[in-house]
């Protein structure tokens, strides 16, 4: 596991972060999950953490500049979640 990985890990365990998975999150009932699925740039998991994210007014953590700049677009506001251990 890489170290960033061990860290956001140590900070779910705590119960300073929660995590989700992509079925979950596909079950959120988002009305622009669909939409976003058929985004060919974008992965089904990101998909699913977006339409999470906005199904419960939440921020979605996101890796990749495409799926920040897709958050963005949609109405999410841009952010950073930094890590130190």
């Amino acid at each position: 596991m890489p170290p960033d990985s061990r860290i956001a890990d140590s900070y779910a365990s705590r119960g300073y972060l929660s995590t989700i998975s992509p079925v979950s999150a596909s079950r959120s009932r988002s009305p622009i999950y669909s939409r976003l699925q058929e985004n060919s740039n974008l992965s089904d998991a990101d998909a699913a953490v977006l339409a999470y994210a906005d199904a419960h007014d939440g921020v979605a953590v996101m890796d990749e500049t495409y799926g920040r700049d897709v958050a963005v677009a949609e109405g999410s506001p841009p952010g950073a979640l930094y890590f130190s251990s």
